[in-house]
């Protein structure tokens, strides 16, 4: 949530943890937050303070 939070491209986050493209790409994430989109996770995230 940190990469997307600032910016960085899908393709950066993974690199930066050594996973593949399509891990980070994955909905898993939007799932388990209920919610549908990227603006949504970050609000959640940002409300939970879950970003630094």
């Amino acid at each position: 949530m940190q990469g997307i939070a600032t910016g960085k491209s899908y393709t950066k986050i993974a690199l930066d943890l050594f996973i593949s493209k399509e891990t980070v790409r994955s909905k898993n994430i939007y799932q388990k937050l209920a919610v549908s989109s990227k603006a949504e996770a970050l609000k959640i995230a940002g409300t939970n303070n879950w970003l630094n």
